[in-house]
């Protein structure tokens, strides 16, 4: 009882601490330069669409994609290898076997 009596008067006091607080105004913190700054141009879908169908774009992201791939293989491949050496394998079952 008196732990959830605690609780909720906690609870309370920060609630009103909380509601004392001042809030930024957010226009102080943008420059006169940007508020007078135009609206910017809307595109049109067809556009967007239209440039992002560039062929030399393609081309850069399946070379990086080929390069990207190539070299995480080659990561893969040095990390499928063996962890534990047989000796050190051979070496730890014998220290567990003798105790």
């Amino acid at each position: 009882m008196f732990r959830t009596t605690t609780l909720a008067f906690a609870t309370a006091a920060l609630s009103m601490i909380a509601g004392c607080t001042d809030i930024p105004q957010l226009e102080q913190s943008v420059s006169a330069r940007a508020q007078a700054a135009p609206y910017p141009a809307l595109i049109s879908l067809e556009t967007i669409i239209a440039s992002a169908t560039d062929d030399e774009a393609d081309k850069a992201a399946a070379e990086n994609l080929a390069t990207r791939s190539s070299s995480l293989r080659a990561k893969a491949a040095r990390l499928s290898g063996e962890v534990i050496t047989p000796d050190d394998q051979s070496r730890l079952t014998g220290g567990t076997a003798s105790n």
